[in-house]
């Protein structure tokens, strides 16, 4: 009858009972339900037997058999050839494993109250240098089976790591062999000593990793010899991907994971880093025709090596550089609507080609990415061998977005401007000198307003706010501010036309009241026509309206830039936007008789310019037929059969000739700009520092200054010394190159 009370129990007896049922159990026989349960209450008994419990005797004597145990299977398999000596290995490794388990959960109660309990803690282990052992009780069943299977396992491994190993090198070259059985007899190297965190790893890595390396070096160093000397380059790089897939599957298969790696880098050592420069030397060919299937093969197989893609990288750059300068060859001799548009569209194609290089060729490598930027970078800023810009990027840029601001007979969706927008932000982010492309926006930006040709404002505001996302608020503060004079003048015109009577000018007046700091406009060196009294008394009445109502300000007339809208009655009516001066010149023929005519002398006494001002407001009324010549071309009279297909015209003059001087005198005034931003940006920094040497100054600025524009060092010198020399600054007597602040 069963009893769970503790009591007296004849150890051997018991045990005499209990062996035959744990040989059962560990040779993974079958044992019936009753023999189990019957085992497992006998194995209860002696924990628990009074006067003294028997676990450590039981221990012991299980101990003692599993060595005889494992000590017969050592003595069968040195009976067996090496030939048969991993299959027999692995049929008695399985066993013994899965019937080691079974009696773990036979030995449940004696792990949990007599092993478990003698075990020391996890701290102990770690710092107190304490270990488990089958001497001091402190293994569990499995645990010691395992480590009993170790050292008889030490013997074997002379004889079964070299079978190991000769089996996975006659699966590299093509053989099939039993990857389970094989998997399964590396496994047990880890295995059997899965339980010491300390040295889980320390048997596999010296019985089988490390000489798995060594023969990994071996077979690999004559195979890429081998293959290197009869197969080109292009074709050596796909048989070596393939090689390293195949192999990178073989070694998950049969190894621990910790080795996979170990084995991937020693082969690509020898297949890939030894024949590193030859690689990159065929790179240049693969770049310079552009075959992307072997790029990306490349890229695939150096990309784990750690300076493996850096030639590549300055091939990639390289070619995209040699790429741009031929897009942009021809865009410094075409005219500047052109240049422009042949400059965004060459940049934009070039970027879309490389973009797709890196998101397919180089798998979206965020290096390659970052070659891509410094490339287009280069091509955009590109200099001679002078040091000088070769491509005025920045006002090519300011042209074309300003060609996609200004109204057009061809219609553009809202959804493409905006596309178009956001590809010159793209492009804006490579320009080095953003001041000066702000120069040109802002003198094409007063151009659109003025005249009432942009887009849409909404267009116009949506440019300034990617500008302001890409620059910040004070690259666009004087753009915002010409908006701003726009929209006051509307209201104050709309006033003042109130004030007086809007038919009682006989003339609707709007002025544009800017302020003089946000505008790139100057007073005309030439004379301006003398007013007709219509235009005079307007403007003289304007100006004492808005002297009344701002007291303290005052008004400065630019009268060259306005214009007029007229209406022409020949056959049938006619609108045409036409200068000021052009306005003035058509209404001194607007009471004569249609035969009379008037001279170029005429003309120039009534409204008091000289010829050269005269003949460029005439030119365009004549080259569209408002006006005619006589043969002598000095009388003029009206074309009374003139005849246009547009009801509106636009008949504006071209340019005076002061402004093709325009181009230097913005150049004079951004390196005027440049030295004042500096000085401030000195000042700053020293404000903060009050002591620093000059090169770590002209870093400093340099780090404050690029994302405006990129200065020169002399540039900087030039301004420490004017700042010097202002007293803002002092130069240390000690120390020439130390410079102090003087607050």
């Amino acid at each position: 009858m069963c009893t769970l009370k503790p009591h007296q129990v004849d150890f051997d007896l018991a045990w005499n009972k209990l062996v035959r049922t744990v040989d059962r159990v560990l040779q993974c026989e079958d044992v019936a339900k009753e023999t189990w349960t019957d085992t497992f209450f006998t194995i209860y008994s002696l924990c628990v037997a009074a006067p003294e419990p028997h676990c450590g005797s039981l221990y012991t004597h299980v101990n003692s058999f599993l060595q005889q145990h494992c000590q017969a299977v050592l003595q069968r398999l040195d009976q067996v050839p090496d030939v048969e000596l991993l299959a027999a290995y692995h049929r008695s490794w399985r066993t013994y494993y899965d019937g080691s388990s079974y009696l773990h959960r036979l030995f449940r109660y004696l792990n949990v109250h007599h092993v478990q309990k003698k075990q020391p803690s996890d701290a102990d282990l770690c710092y107190g240098g304490m270990t488990r052992s089958a001497d001091a009780h402190t293994l569990e069943v499995f645990e010691l089976a395992m480590d009993i299977w170790y050292r008889m396992l030490q013997q074997l491994a002379p004889r079964l790591c070299p079978l190991v190993l000769a089996q996975i090198e006659l699966s590299r070259r093509g053989v099939s062999i039993d990857g389970s059985r094989l998997s399964s007899v590396v496994q047990s190297f880890v295995d059997v000593v899965h339980w010491d965190r300390k040295r889980c790893l320390t048997f596999y890595t010296e019985q089988i990793e490390q000489l798995l390396l060594a023969q990994t070096a071996e077979f690999y160093a004559a195979e890429g010899d081998a293959l290197f000397a009869r197969q080109p380059v292009h074709r050596y790089i796909e048989l070596v991907l393939q090689l390293l897939r195949e192999d990178g599957e073989r070694m998950q298969a049969l190894l621990h994971p910790s080795s996979v790696d170990k084995v991937r880098q020693e082969a690509e050592q020898k297949l890939v880093e030894n024949f590193l420069p030859q690689l990159n030397q065929a790179a240049v060919g693969f770049v310079e025709q552009e075959e992307s299937t072997n790029l990306a093969n490349l890229f695939q197989l150096t990309r784990s090596l750690p300076e493996g893609h850096k030639e590549l990288r300055r091939l990639f750059e390289a070619h995209i550089c040699s790429a741009g300068e031929q897009a942009l060859a021809t865009v410094g001799s075409s005219e500047p609507a052109a240049a422009a548009q042949e400059f965004v569209d060459g940049l934009r194609q070039l970027h879309e080609k490389f973009k797709a290089w890196v998101r397919g060729t180089f798998n979206d490598d965020a290096q390659f990415d970052r070659s891509l930027d410094l490339a287009l970078s280069k091509v955009v800023n590109q200099l001679d061998a002078a040091g000088k810009k070769q491509c005025k990027s920045p006002e090519l840029l300011a042209r074309y977005v300003d060609a996609m601001l200004r109204k057009s007979s061809k219609a553009v969706s809202d959804s493409e401007l905006e596309e178009k927008l956001s590809q010159c932000i793209g492009i804006f982010k490579y320009v080095e000198d953003k001041d000066v492309f702000q120069r040109h926006y802002q003198r094409l930006l007063s151009k659109r307003l003025i005249l009432g040709v942009s887009h849409s404002s909404e267009a116009e505001e949506g440019m300034i706010s990617k500008l302001k996302s890409a620059c910040g608020y004070e690259f666009t503060s004087k753009f915002q501010r010409m908006f701003h004079d726009v929209r006051l003048s509307e209201s104050q015109s709309s006033d003042f036309a109130d004030a007086h009577g809007r038919d009682a000018l006989g003339i609707s007046l709007h002025v544009f009241v800017l302020t003089q700091g946000a505008w790139p406009l100057q007073a005309s060196n030439t004379p301006f026509p003398r007013l007709p009294s219509p235009l005079e008394r307007g403007v003289t009445l304007f100006q004492r309206y808005y002297t009344n109502k701002f007291q303290g300000r005052r008004l400065t007339w630019l009268h060259a830039h306005g214009t007029a809208d007229m209406k022409l009655k020949f056959s049938r009516t006619y609108s045409a936007t036409v200068g000021a001066a052009q306005a003035i010149l058509l209404l001194q023929f607007n009471d004569l008789p249609a035969s009379r005519t008037l001279s170029l002398a005429d003309l120039a006494n009534a409204v008091g310019v000289g010829e050269a001002e005269l003949q460029r407001c005439l030119a365009p009324l004549i080259d569209c037929g408002i006006l005619q010549a006589d043969a002598t071309g000095q009388q003029l009279h009206v074309n009374q059969e003139f005849h246009s297909k547009r009801s509106r015209l636009r008949v504006l003059p071209a340019p005076a000739k002061e402004a093709e001087k325009e181009q230097e005198r913005v150049a004079s005034q951004i390196q005027e700009d440049r030295k004042f931003f500096l000085q401030a940006a000195i000042v700053r920094i020293m404000k903060d520092r009050k002591r620093l040497n000059f090169n770590s100054l002209t870093q400093l600025v340099l780090v404050q200054t690029t994302p405006r524009f990129k200065p020169e060092v002399k540039m900087i010198k030039t301004c420490i010394e004017s700042l010097i020399e202002k007293e803002y600054l002092t130069r240390s007597q000690a120390k020439l190159d130390e410079i102090s602040y003087n607050g």
